[in-house]
């Protein structure tokens, strides 16, 4: 579906992505993880063309849809919830609003006092009415009646402000008005900020019954636990693949954090015997050849870097 390759990220107060390459299949749920500041909204961003990469590129497979769930979500708070949702439809949402604009001002004194006016607008409606019916107006609007429950609505609360709810029941507006859009991808930035467990539970719940691939930035460990299938960790601009959940992700890095270690251990201990080797026997009359010719083999030895200590566990999902 889409790769990313080699990319890159510099902007004015430094490199924030050097070599990240990673790739997103179908069915896929993948948790972005790294300390603040690694880059994981970036990288969101790049994928959604909303930010151009500053090397490498985005491969992508035809023409996927790909729709974005920000941290601060966008809904209005004056629309009801169906009109909000309906913003997914674009031209129709436009045709729809101008339709409630004309039938408003049909009501109202003007046009009561001027036959010409309210003529003008009775022929609006009717070419609004035509576009609306052209763009399946009536065939969205019930698909929103089908979503509805699946993000906790009922009729009438559709016909409700959306700042009559709070914040977790925006965010499923904004969550439902993405997933009207059937994306082929979908992209969630710190989705469980300010919910309570109920609504998150509902989200994980949620993600687990889409098709759509998903990758998904967050620091609640138990989340990424239960959603995701893959980790991919950036650390120093540089991106890594795990299979499996958060926690087996640990696991993995555990392991080969102690398999670093150990082939660095060996090694070391086999740089010291060579060069101790080489400072008795440098000047010896019956074994300096030797000794130069192991020199000359330990300055192309490619040294194992020391395992890095792991960033702080505090800007870690918990």
């Amino acid at each position: 579906m889409l790769r990313l390759e080699r990319i890159g990220k510099i902007y004015p107060t430094g490199e924030v992505l050097r070599d990240v390459t990673w790739e997103v299949k179908a069915g896929d749920r993948i948790g972005l993880v790294g300390v603040n500041g690694a880059g994981k909204s970036t990288q969101l961003r790049i994928i959604a063309g909303l930010e151009e990469p500053s090397s490498g590129t985005v491969v992508k497979q035809g023409t996927p849809r790909i729709a974005y769930l920000q941290q601060e979500f966008d809904v209005d708070p004056a629309r009801t919830v169906r009109e909000e949702l309906f913003q997914a439809f674009g031209e129709a949402a436009v045709v729809l609003q101008r339709k409630h604009a004309v039938e408003h001002e049909m009501a109202g004194e003007k046009a009561a006092s001027d036959p010409d006016h309210l003529e003008e607008l009775i022929h609006e409606l009717g070419r609004l009415h035509e576009r609306f019916e052209a763009l399946h107006g009536y065939e969205l609007d019930a698909r929103i009646d089908k979503l509805l429950p699946t993000i906790g609505f009922t009729p009438e609360g559709a016909e409700q402000l959306v700042a009559d709810f709070s914040g977790g029941w925006q965010m499923r507006i904004a969550l439902g008005k993405i997933l009207l859009q059937e994306p082929d991808l979908l992209l969630l930035d710190e989705p469980t900020n300010h919910l309570d467990v109920e609504t998150i539970q509902w989200l994980e719940g949620y993600l687990l019954e889409q098709s759509a691939a998903i990758v998904v930035i967050s620091h609640d460990r138990t989340f990424l636990d239960r959603v995701c299938t893959q980790i991919v960790e950036t650390e120093r601009g540089v991106s890594r693949t795990y299979l499996g959940n958060y926690s087996q992700h640990l696991e993995q890095k555990a392991l080969e954090r102690e398999a670093s270690q150990a082939a660095f251990e060996r090694q070391q201990k086999e740089l010291a015997a060579q060069q101790a080797y080489i400072d008795r026997f440098r000047a010896s009359a019956t074994r300096s050849t030797q000794a130069k010719s192991r020199e000359k083999l330990l300055e192309k030895v490619e040294r194992i870097e020391a395992p890095r200590r792991p960033a702080p566990a505090a800007w870690w999902p918990t």
